[in-house]
């Protein structure tokens, strides 16, 4: 699913509030060549199916100075791109610079939910299930 563009704060913080993870891409596409790069990689890492449980979205940061400030603000956004992954409102992980899809990947395997543990193995006997003895 492609990414979703975040356009105001109160968008940003219901979004962020999700008990889900959420992963914030923040750019400046008007005039960081660094931004334009990743933006066409994030967007294709967002459709992959192994990232289905995680909710991706961009912030403009040249629209939407009520929610980053690159001097400091709500958001900080020093330097541009810069990754975050939220849940429940909270900051979870920070990534800045142009990670190309190698690096986002990484640092969204940081925060993948645990694989669910295989079913015990079960024996099997011709005459039905074997059960060992103690």
């Amino acid at each position: 699913m492609p990414s979703r563009l975040i356009e105001s704060l109160y968008e940003f913080k219901q979004i962020t509030s999700r008990d889900s993870l959420v992963i914030v891409f923040f750019h400046c596409a008007s005039w960081s060549l660094p931004s334009e790069q990743i933006e066409p990689i994030y967007e294709q890492i967002s459709d992959l199916p192994e990232y289905r449980w995680l909710y991706f979205c961009t912030v403009n940061c040249d629209h939407q100075p009520d929610i980053v400030s690159l001097n400091g603000g709500p958001y900080p956004i020093p330097n541009v791109p810069t990754f975050i992954i939220f849940r429940n409102g909270r900051e979870l992980g920070r990534a800045v610079g142009n990670n190309k899809a190698t690096g986002i990947r990484n640092f969204i395997r940081n925060f993948t939910p645990p694989p669910h543990p295989p079913p015990p193995p079960q024996m099997y006997h011709p005459s039905g299930p074997y059960y060992p003895s103690n």
